[in-house]
């Protein structure tokens, strides 16, 4: 598709009473929610950069991931800056656990002047669904 296109598949109804059912969460729910969902897509994105190459470096990984999330919107020359940059910082990393399904997905984060946070998440908790 082109960029910019969505798709589209739930019926206005249907997207009502979602957006209901999240609202009578508390803010701190729905932070939290989008919070943990940013996390575990950023853990994704960090073990698919991991499978792609093993012996990744944290620098590696950093850079990876900007250009997943946010590549798309720098032209080559701006891009060029932003990894140097990158690759100057101390960002934090994650590392996750890869347990079978029946297992919860652990993902820690660490950076060298903060300390290390953990975050488990179980398969079919809505935050990261079972996959079948």
């Amino acid at each position: 598709l082109p960029r910019g296109t969505s798709v589209k598949d739930t019926s206005p109804d249907m997207d009502t009473r979602y957006r209901a059912m999240l609202m009578q969460r508390s803010g701190e729910d729905r932070l939290t929610m989008g919070c943990a969902m940013r996390e575990t897509a950023r853990a994704l994105v960090e073990a698919s950069i991991r499978q792609q190459d093993p012996q990744a470096t944290p620098d590696t990984i950093r850079k990876g991931v900007f250009l997943r999330f946010y590549g798309h919107e720098f032209d080559s020359d701006s891009q060029r800056k932003i990894l140097a940059a990158i690759e100057s910082a101390g960002w934090p990393v994650a590392k996750y656990s890869s347990a079978p399904l029946s297992s919860p997905l652990i993902i820690e984060y660490s950076a060298p002047s903060l300390p290390l946070k953990r975050h488990v998440i179980h398969w079919g908790s809505g935050i990261l669904p079972r996959p079948t």
